[in-house]
């Protein structure tokens, strides 16, 4: 993913929090590339295939749960 970011020549990398737990940071700082992790808080609860609702999950639940409506759920940057 380091080296992925380096030949994009990315400066900043987003992930979601899950994301803390396997990337190593220390190998981005060192590199230039500051880390960021999403934050889902406040984000729309939709209608998943099986409750209870769960935020950790990929943008392709979203996009097969909601399809075209799944825009109404997406916060932009």
């Amino acid at each position: 993913m380091v080296d992925l970011c380096k030949q994009a020549g990315a400066t900043e990398r987003l992930s979601g929090p899950s994301a803390k737990v396997y990337l190593q940071e220390r190998l981005f700082a060192e590199e230039g590339i500051s880390a960021q992790h999403m934050d889902y808080s406040g984000y729309p609860e939709y209608k998943q295939l099986f409750p209870p609702f769960v935020h950790e999950v990929s943008i392709i639940d979203l996009v097969f749960n909601e399809g075209l409506e799944a825009k109404k759920y997406m916060k932009t940057l």
